[in-house]
């Protein structure tokens, strides 16, 4: 039974298979920085006890994480064409959305 054009040609688009090899690379990232993100938690909670504040530039690192954690998602569910950083920028949310938005 001969293949239906369309699903052939899907099967040859070589950037379906490029942004497979970027899928697997980011869902591997994703796992690391989840420790990473456990990380910043237990230490801005130690910080938190030992002086009574938050640490400024722990805060700075898991903000940065949350918006890579999110473009990850955003990419990984096919809701943006956009790659994460650091193959794409660190560009608001709103930007990246409607760039990476299907039609």
């Amino acid at each position: 039974m001969p293949l239906d054009p369309t699903i052939k040609r899907n099967l040859l688009n070589q950037n379906t298979w490029l942004r497979l090899a970027f899928m697997v690379l980011f869902v591997f990232i994703y796992t690391i920085v989840e420790v990473v993100i456990a990380g910043v938690v237990v230490l801005q909670f130690v910080s938190h006890l030992l002086t009574g504040t938050d640490n400024p530039i722990l805060r700075v690192v898991g903000g940065f994480l949350g918006r890579f954690i999110y473009q990850m998602v955003l990419f990984l569910t096919y809701n943006t064409e956009c790659k994460p950083f650091p193959f794409g920028g660190l560009s608001s949310d709103k930007r990246r959305r409607r760039r990476g938005r299907r039609r």
